[in-house]
């Protein structure tokens, strides 16, 4: 099913691979990614964080974007207010 959200199990496509690459101090805003892809730490750490893909609707996804989450991962971490989309 992919949850309705644009995702199909077996879509496997080369072409749309990517990797990701990013410097120290980047920040990436909780999300799913649209195509399969590389996350390579060179130096340093990257704290990820994975949810099932039946969670979708509850990560509160932007209307515009839907791929991005309205919530504050890091504020959410830390028990702050406002933190869950609106």
């Amino acid at each position: 099913e992919g949850g309705g959200h644009g995702w199909r199990p077996g879509e496997f496509k080369e072409a749309n691979c990517g990797v990701w690459l990013g410097s120290a101090g980047c920040v990436t805003p909780l999300h799913y990614d649209l195509c399969h892809g590389f996350l390579i730490g060179v130096r340093g750490t990257k704290r990820v964080t994975y949810f099932a893909p039946g969670d979708f609707r509850a990560l509160y996804p932007r209307a515009n974007q839907p791929e991005l989450s309205q919530v504050d991962l890091d504020l959410w971490r830390q028990g702050g207010e406002g933190a869950e989309g609106t």
